[in-house]
């Protein structure tokens, strides 16, 4: 056995505190302080990560790509939409060319991936540059689904899976340009997962003909021969993995029921890892290396768009995510729609409805300090579906409702009272549901009902309000980050009242004029859906629902960074009509009401970026 400094290539250093996460897990020092032995001990764990964009399951039997940048494709109907991940959320790419609804066989990377076969026993294939599919010249010979998958674009691997016949052996490599006959299996089987490259790859699980029946078989292949290895802990079927031969990751799967089991292999034997956060089988797609990985979707216990992280180290992760924050004093939904005012720690709500019967609206204002709610000034008179912009100390309010009816009132606030300013536009209609941000001397704010949906935009430096320039698509209830030199439009009803077909429009405004964004949403939005916050070029919407009424829950969050809208953490209140605050660093969606009981509601949500935490070290006992 070698000594520390021949494994290591250094000696046990002294140290008065642990080292910084810089250092690999292994190192060993002597912590001064307590008189010991240390290091940092590995450990694996799955988080919860961004949802896909739709519920997506059973599709690609294979990996491509890395934990933070891979692809997932034939998703929902009719089964060509593409999916790509960036470690943070979920982004629209392009449509393959061939819908393979079940069953298929995914690999490569982003940006140089393929896709073959699938039920009912297909044998065309797609190659992916990144953005774009194009039909493969080159078909498998043999049309098969529930076949594994792995490898490369130039280098890719289709073993066994099933025919009318019955599971096969079959074994295809495929070039890039050409598929061609590798060595079989040695046993038939269907339903199984792989990882590793086409010369170097490890083929789990699965099952053969008297399929419902998984096995527990482990095969590793040298690109010409099969050799068997040590069996899985448990027979399983419809399991996925990802990693290399040497250290690949087995997850869920049918064992037999859906299961959360994590099996680790090391290029000989398995053991168990973290499990799975839930029961899942038929995975949608996945990719990663032995000690970092991502898997989304799934078919059983239900189908879903839940997706995970999985990581192998000395690190705690928290993903981004919602949780509950302190209550507002009073449920209210409706409120001045001011869409980032002031940030996640130091912002207010004004006005809004606080019951569904009469007296429905108010006028006081609560402060938020971080912590808790407070009363601030009441406004004065009772408003709801206005907007407003600025800081806790430094804001404004205007147009909406009051008293039951639309008007043109603008206030001012210096953190303790509000003061009447000049009506918004004299002479321009009094509206409702119009969207506004932005601070006192550079506020801006588009859109409304008036009756009619509207493109008006109107910049705000206190006292006074000017006319810019108009909207290129009339909207209401729609949402405006930004400033009146600055600023960014999206969402909102593209229909009249009991219409509510929701718009996922982007624009961009450069203090003159609005321009059509190449950005489009994931989710039509509306400023009513709750937290929208930032600027440009980086935001996030929360309470966005996936389509139009009736159809909820609106749970949805969106991000976008300037160039697309990537899926955000999953919220937990289905809410809508709320306010916000803050951007995609950190924001609150507030209050709102509930579209199956109409009850106004307190509950307050605080968004919150990743985290990574390096572990305590551990003591090392000797003798």
């Amino acid at each position: 056995m070698g000594t520390y400094r021949e494994i290591k290539g250094t000696e046990v250093t002294f140290e008065t505190t642990a080292p910084g996460a810089a250092i690999d897990v292994g190192h060993v020092w002597y912590a001064t302080d307590v008189s010991k032995l240390q290091t940092y001990v590995a450990g694996g764990s799955w988080a919860t990560a961004a949802p896909m964009i739709t519920v997506n399951e059973r599709k690609n039997y294979g990996a491509n790509g890395t934990q933070s940048a891979f692809w997932v494709t034939n998703a929902g109907p009719p089964g060509v939409a593409t999916e790509e991940y960036n470690g943070t959320g979920w982004t629209s790419s392009g449509d393959i060319g061939t819908a393979r609804p079940t069953q298929n066989g995914g690999f490569g990377t982003l940006t140089a991936g393929a896709n073959f076969g699938g039920h009912p026993g297909l044998t065309t294939g797609d190659t992916y540059d990144g953005s774009t599919w194009t039909a493969s010249p080159a078909g498998l010979t043999n049309g098969r689904w529930d076949a594994s998958a792995c490898g490369t674009q130039t280098a890719g691997l289709m073993i066994g899976g099933a025919n009318p016949g019955g599971s096969l052996t079959v074994v295809e490599e495929f070039s890039g340009t050409a598929w061609t006959a590798g060595t079989a299996i040695p046993t038939a089987t269907q339903e199984a997962s792989c990882a590793g490259i086409q010369s170097a790859a490890v083929f789990m699980g699965g099952s053969d003909d008297s399929q419902p029946t998984a096995v527990s078989t482990t095969f590793n292949y040298d690109g010409t021969n099969w050799t068997a290895s040590g069996a899985l802990p448990a027979a399983v079927r419809y399991a996925a993995a990802f990693g290399t031969q040497s250290a690949a990751v087995n997850v869920g799967g049918n064992q037999p029921s859906a299961s959360t089991v994590t099996n680790l292999y090391d290029g000989s034997t398995w053991s168990t890892g973290a499990a799975y956060p839930t029961a899942q089988t038929l995975f949608a797609g996945g990719a990663g290396s032995g000690t970092a990985g991502t898997m989304a979707g799934g078919e059983q216990p239900a189908t879903t768009a839940t997706a995970c992280e999985y990581n192998f180290d000395a690190n705690t992760y928290v993903l981004d995510a919602w949780a509950s924050a302190a209550t507002l004093s009073n449920g209210r939904s409706g409120q001045q729609m001011g869409q980032s005012i002031g940030t996640s720690s130091a912002t207010f709500v004004l006005g809004g409805d606080t019951s569904p019967t009469p007296p429905y609206y108010t006028s006081a204002t609560e402060h938020f300090d971080g912590s808790s709610w407070t009363a601030g000034g009441s406004t004065p008179a009772p408003s709801y579906f206005g907007t407003a912009g600025g800081t806790q100390t430094a804001a404004w309010s205007s147009v909406g409702g009051a008293s039951g009816s639309p008007t043109l009132n603008t206030y001012d606030y210096d953190g303790t009272t509000w003061t009447a300013k000049t009506a918004a536009s004299p002479g321009s209609p009094q509206r409702v549901y119009t969207s506004g941000d932005g601070p006192q001397t550079a506020g801006i704010m588009a859109g409304g009902w008036a009756p009619g949906k509207m493109t008006t935009t109107e910049h705000y430096s206190t006292p006074t309000w000017t006319t810019g320039g108009a909207l290129t698509q009339a909207t209401w209830r729609n949402s405006i980050v930004g400033n009146s030199a600055a600023a960014l439009g999206m969402g909102g009803y593209s229909g009249p009242p009991g219409d509510y077909a929701y718009s996922t429009f982007v624009g961009t405004y450069d203090g003159t004029s609005w321009t059509t964004s190449p950005m489009t949403m994931l989710y039509g939005g509306t400023a009513a859906g709750g937290v929208c916050g930032g600027s440009q070029t980086a935001g996030i919407m929360g309470a966005a629902p996936p389509s139009s009424p009736p159809t909820y829950a609106r749970t949805n969050s969106q991000t976008w960074d300037g160039t697309a809208f990537a899926t955000g953490a999953a919220m937990s209140n289905n809410l809508q009509s709320g306010s916000g605050a803050g951007d995609n660093t950190g924001a609150l969606a507030i209050g709102g009401y509930s579209p199956t009981t109409a009850a106004r509601s307190d509950l307050v949500e605080e968004y919150s970026t990743a985290t990574t935490t390096l572990n305590d070290p551990k003591n090392i006992t000797t003798s």
